[in-house]
């Protein structure tokens, strides 16, 4: 019996050793143990369908399954996966847990939780190994789901929840609901789309930002701005902000630049079409 056991044990190692081929010629493992990503169980090339550990870091093509360590980047990493440091991928679909910060180049799916931060550009994966070495090229940030940090949140896309301690910021859309100190948007010139926001952002100092459409509600401790136009309600103790403005401004001082009342204190209301028109 003892026998049976240990000879069962040695041949799932070896299994596990030399891996399996797929289809496409990569070889996977279901168990990856690693000391640094120079020192691991399986090669950066393999992919881990099933559980991974680390102590200083590990690089894999995909993560699919459950892991913890202290860093991993993979292409594609799928499940539950918690870092010390950081964790790092093209494409993720699951739980991200890390004490540092969370990106995924191309798109995320799910939920990332980070003691700083959550977003691409942070995270530099563009330029590691990890990516470079199968081809690919930066994505578009596309967040689908929640993503909650200490600092920052970035997407270019996202459609969901974003709750930082300090600031989001989004360069393209945003469907959902964005809590920080800041939200803001960083977009393109008059005669580029807009940056289209739909839904609720509050703003513990305010909202604004480069670029922006804004579609619903924008609540802000000190002010709101809407540089490309706002339709709905802008509430804001000091100062709201519209380029055009199709619905209303609470505050302080209250400004619609291409409405029949420009400036107006306290409330004002625009019936404009809520959208700038090109320069």
């Amino acid at each position: 019996m003892k026998r049976s056991a240990l000879a069962l044990l040695v041949m799932s190692l070896m299994v596990i050793i030399a891996g399996c081929a797929q289809s496409d010629g990569r070889r996977w493992t279901p168990l990856q143990l690693a000391a640094t990503p120079s020192i691991q169980m399986a090669p950066p090339s393999w992919d881990v369908y099933g559980v991974h550990l680390d102590v200083l870091g590990c690089e894999n093509h995909d993560v699919i399954g459950v892991g913890a360590g202290l860093s991993t980047a993979a292409h594609r990493m799928d499940g539950v996966h918690v870092g010390i440091w950081e964790l790092r991928a093209w494409r993720a679909l699951g739980i991200q847990v890390s004490g540092l910060g969370n990106g995924a180049t191309a798109e995320t799916n799910g939920l990332q939780l980070a003691g700083l931060f959550n977003g691409a550009p942070a995270m530099g994966v563009e330029d590691e190994s990890v990516a470079d070495a199968h081809g690919d090229v930066p994505g578009p940030g596309f967040m689908r789901g929640a993503q909650a940090a200490g600092i920052y949140n970035w997407s270019r896309r996202a459609y969901g929840l974003q709750v930082a301690g300090i600031f989001n910021v989004v360069t393209g859309e945003m469907r959902g609901l964005q809590v920080a100190l800041f939200n803001g948007t960083s977009g393109p010139a008059l005669k580029e789309p807009a940056v289209v926001v739909s839904g609720l952002q509050v703003g513990g100092l305010g909202n604004g930002g480069k670029g922006a459409l804004v579609q619903g509600l924008q609540v802000g401790g000190l002010f709101n701005r809407a540089t490309r136009g706002m339709r709905g309600v802008q509430i804001g103790a000091l100062h709201n902000k519209a380029r055009h403005l199709s619905g209303v401004q609470i505050g302080l001082l209250n400004f619609n630049e291409g409405g029949w009342l420009p400036f107006c204190p306290l409330i004002n209301i625009g019936f404009g079409g809520g959208e700038a028109e090109e320069d």
